[in-house]
């Protein structure tokens, strides 16, 4: 069967335009919707970060504050730090005599008493100024003592030996008295590692 269209062609040619003119507005209406769609869901990821950043800002105030209000604290450490530099700045090289004597008493045996002791300072270590000395010897301790036999004043001389910064021990003389005791006498020098700070 044969179809014959009685329509003028010029009717047949607007219903077409029609259809396309249709379908370009539901085209363009879907991408407007689309693109107002994604506009909406931007502005509220933007929002969202917007709110999240003053959230933030406000934190941010806070613990500034909170850091400023204990910034005096900072300030008491540091002086604290700055005065405790110059506390070992001024005991730098000092000797501390309390110390030798306690060393001193640990050092002697039982056996054996001192009878005197002297120590003397080089004059470097007098005069804190001054270089160090370049032999690090800054004085010596003298002593006189007696013991029951020469054995305690050789005991003597090996502990001496073992305490840090005492140098050269030396037993002068050991004589053996009437009385049964020995009396003897020596010296050590006292190296850079006695003074406070000392290497």
């Amino acid at each position: 069967m044969t179809q014959v269209n009685l329509l003028p062609s010029d009717v047949k040619q607007r219903a077409r335009t029609r259809q396309i003119t249709v379908l370009v507005g539901v085209v363009v209406g879907v991408i407007i919707a689309a693109l107002i769609g994604l506009f909406v869901l931007e502005s509220g990821k933007l929002a969202s970060t917007q709110n999240d950043l003053a959230a933030v800002n406000a934190q941010n105030a806070q613990l500034e504050s909170k850091v400023n209000s204990l910034q005096r604290f900072q300030t008491l450490a540091d002086e604290q730090q700055a005065k405790k530099q110059t506390v070992n700045q001024l005991k730098s090289g000092t000797i501390s005599f309390s110390a030798m004597l306690v060393d001193l008493s640990r050092a002697i045996p039982s056996s054996a008493y001192l009878t005197s002791v002297t120590g003397t300072l080089s004059a470097t270590v007098a005069n804190r100024s001054a270089q160090p000395p370049t032999n690090n010897i800054v004085g010596n301790i003298n002593w006189q003592g007696q013991a029951t036999d020469h054995d305690a004043v050789a005991l003597w001389l090996t502990r001496l030996v073992q305490i840090t910064g005492w140098n050269n021990s030396w037993i002068s003389g050991s004589t053996e008295q009437g009385d049964g005791f020995v009396q003897f006498t020596g010296s050590v020098d006292l190296g850079q590692k006695v003074t406070s700070g000392g290497k």
